[in-house]
């Protein structure tokens, strides 16, 4: 039995062995086929994000120099808007310069002023007139002021009521005696108060 039981065996592995090594051989070629498959669909995988990551930096840099160039341009009209209008500013100083104080102040610092609020007195504190500035409802800048020349109130009494159109036409109401009646009325014509 011994003899017959050992040929058993010996065929048996001479059959099996091989067997068994082929199995093993193609189960690591199936494995390493499937790692490389695997680290090629990897591959695929990181170029794919690689390029998403690129294609999405070029975009940030595009609307990253895009923003850089808008706010230079935008910073550049600020620029020429403020020189315009401080150049308009002192042309009409020049042509107001003849003028009393508080008509200058009125002309140059207040019309075409947005206040963002109904009312603001005495704008002309430590002078030795008193302006009080008015934008009524609707208005988009001041469309009012009141003037007291020598401080003398009271309050109901003031020396000169002004009016700013919003076409820009500036017309004002004077009571040359100081006592309520509006006995002028004038209109600026860009130099000078002309009575109507």
């Amino acid at each position: 039995m011994t003899l017959a039981g050992s040929m058993r065996l010996k065929t048996f592995a001479a059959f099996a062995l091989p067997l068994l090594a082929a199995i093993v051989l193609a189960g690591g070629f199936f494995v390493r086929g499937q790692m490389r498959e695997h680290a090629a669909q990897q591959a695929i995988e990181r170029a794919r994000v690689e390029e998403e990551i690129r294609v999405e930096r070029a975009a940030q840099e595009v609307a990253a120099e895009e923003r850089r160039i808008a706010g230079e341009k935008g910073a550049e009209e600020r620029r020429l808007a403020a020189e315009a209008k401080a150049l308009a500013r002192t042309e009409r100083a020049k042509a107001i310069a003849h003028l009393r104080e508080h008509e200058r102040t009125l002309l140059l610092d207040w019309a075409g002023t947005d206040l963002r609020s109904p009312k603001r007195k005495d704008v002309s504190e430590g002078k030795p007139y008193k302006i009080n500035v008015y934008q009524d409802a609707g208005q988009r800048t001041v469309n009012r002021a009141k003037v007291d020349l020598d401080r003398d109130g009271p309050e109901a009494t003031w020396d000169e009521k002004w009016t700013f159109g919003p076409d820009g036409a500036i017309t004002r109401q004077r009571s040359t005696k100081d006592d309520g009646t509006y006995d002028v009325q004038e209109t600026f014509d860009g130099t000078n108060f002309v009575a109507n």
